[in-house]
């Protein structure tokens, strides 16, 4: 069959005669070994491998969502912004703040859901990140 005859047959008969029946699918080498693989962008072990890693990464963000709910809960707002409210000065870096400055609430205690809360510049806390003090 001529290239324009695949071409009448994928576009108006698609359903009957689906195109890779007719033109089998050339190798492509593997994203991550490079051997040849007719399954897709990855040989059937490089997937498996990818798709363990995918999931575990989907595992630990799961983990990390809960983690989250837990800690910045509604009392944890509402501390949260008693202290942004009377916030004069940021605790880890000393300096007071100045209009327009970012302010945080950060855990003294990092992953501690009833620690206290001090106020701190945005770009302080996220430099601190669960370090201790």
């Amino acid at each position: 069959m001529c290239i324009h005859c695949l071409y009448k047959i994928k576009t108006n008969q698609q359903a009957r005669y689906p195109l890779n029946k007719i033109m089998p699918r050339f190798p492509t080498p593997c994203l991550d070994c490079g051997r040849l693989s007719k399954s897709g962008a990855r040989c059937e072990l490089c997937a498996r491998g990818y798709r363990a890693e995918k999931d575990k990464k989907k595992e630990n963000n799961s983990e990390r969502q809960a983690k989250k709910k837990l800690l910045y809960n509604h009392s944890y707002r509402e501390r949260a912004k008693l202290v942004k409210a009377t916030a004069t000065h940021c605790h880890i870096c000393r300096q007071p703040f100045h209009q327009g400055d970012r302010i945080e609430a950060d855990h003294l205690i990092p992953g501690s859901a009833d620690s206290p809360l001090a106020a701190a510049h945005r770009l302080c806390n996220q430099r601190r990140g669960d370090k201790p003090l």
